[in-house]
């Protein structure tokens, strides 16, 4: 029998017994409050806590979508109530002969820490190989998130394509060995990505990932811009997502396997004043990658949308700002960006985890979670922030600068 068959049948062995463990605790819940130590207080809403988990944990170990959300619950669940366990286990020890409540109960601490090794492992240590002998391509990669996201898919062992309309892209591709290739492209040419991705199948034999991270930004009010603006934008935000895809999409498919991954941006899922082109362009990518991913994953292929939050990259010095002074617009953003190289290593953590659409940065992830349980207060937050930057218009004419990518 070989390694990967032992391990499912360790696995299916694992749920079992946590689901058993964890249907008793729901079937014998008086039992079970009975033995808790007095020092925990409600013990009715900890027995049902160690029920669950323990049932989720079982569930968890043969689905992996479910694995990381079950290791971190069973984590937090033996952690807390082991000592409490050690408590019961010592006196439930009889005077004389053997207690079967106690033999299971003894039996118990060697299995919680088995949980627990295999929470962590299976669940929140990271894999190092996942990623290694994978092909990549990887837009807008010359500098920022695109150029972190390179490395770090080469320091986990793929080989990366890098794509960029500027051409430091291949000294950046140099910088970075033998597993790095560096092509001068632009996603808003069809025929230029096409040729980008059949090259990079000719001499690579498959794509695994395709990271859509070529973008640029703007600010400006809707009364400011033109529609030569909007077009520019959603030339490289949306249509070069498009253009991608429609690149990478079909020898995917005929594979039967690969990964698109989508980086649109936190303002696509809680839009504020002055982006709302900006917003409205990655709010399209949001749509399509959700829609797309349930499409494609008969096909098997898979689809992600990452959404970083503030990020310290050239993109804020590139953007095209309309009707406002760069120093005033900068001085708007309320948080410092999260290093380059912190938010690609959450990107490929999403990744791996197979999350639909997840967002970036912690204080990204605060505002969203606040804004989901509080929605009036992004209202207050948007009220706010507008009227900041009507006190910093400039009227100017609709010119609709050229952004860069």
């Amino acid at each position: 029998m070989t390694r990967i068959h032992w391990l499912w049948v360790l696995r299916i062995a694992l749920s079992i017994v946590m689901v058993t463990t964890g249907v008793l605790h729901f079937i014998e819940q008086d039992a079970f409050v009975a033995m808790m130590p007095r020092v925990f207080a409600f013990p009715e809403v900890w027995v049902w806590f160690t029920g669950v988990s323990e049932v989720l944990g079982g569930v968890g170990l043969l689905i992996p979508r479910l694995r990381r959300t079950a290791a971190f619950w069973l984590i937090v669940l033996y952690v807390g109530v082991f000592p409490a366990n050690v408590h019961m286990a010592v006196n439930s020890i009889p005077a004389f002969g053997v207690d079967v409540d106690a033999l299971w109960l003894w039996l118990r601490l060697p299995l919680q820490l088995v949980f627990i090794a295999w929470a962590y492992h299976a669940g929140l240590r990271r894999n190092p190989r996942y990623f290694q002998n994978a092909v990549a391509i990887v837009t807008g990669a010359a500098s920022g998130i695109g150029a972190a996201l390179a490395k770090a898919l080469i320091d986990r062992g793929a080989t990366v394509v890098l794509v960029d309309r500027s051409e430091n892209v291949q000294e950046r591709a140099l910088e970075l060995g033998n597993h790095a290739q560096g092509v001068v492209g632009d996603v808003t040419e069809p025929a230029g990505m096409t040729a980008v991705a059949s090259a990079a199948i000719r001499k690579h034999g498959h794509i695994d990932y395709l990271f859509n991270n070529a973008g640029v930004g703007m600010f400006a009010q809707i009364r400011d811009m033109s529609l030569d603006d909007w077009k520019r934008l959603m030339d490289v935000n949306f249509f070069g997502v498009v253009n991608c895809i429609n690149a990478v999409y079909p020898a995917m498919v005929e594979r039967r396997g690969g990964c698109i991954v989508n980086i649109a941006s936190f303002a696509a899922l809680v839009p504020q004043p002055g982006t709302t082109a900006y917003s409205a362009s990655k709010g399209a990518v949001v749509g399509l990658s959700l829609a797309l991913r349930g499409e494609a994953a008969p096909l098997g292929v898979r689809v992600c949308c990452a959404c970083p939050g503030v990020v310290d990259t050239a993109i804020f010095d590139a953007a095209t700002i309309v009707g406002a002074e760069r120093t005033q617009v900068t001085a708007l953003i309320p948080v410092r960006g999260q290093s380059a190289e912190r938010c690609a290593a959450e990107i490929l953590n999403g990744v791996e985890d197979n999350r639909s659409i997840f967002v970036v940065t912690r204080p990204a992830k605060l505002a969203h979670a606040l804004f989901q349980i509080i929605p009036g207060a992004n209202d207050l937050f948007a009220l706010h922030l507008g009227r900041k930057i009507q006190s910093i218009r400039t009227p100017t004419p609709k010119t609709g600068a050229t952004p860069t990518q």
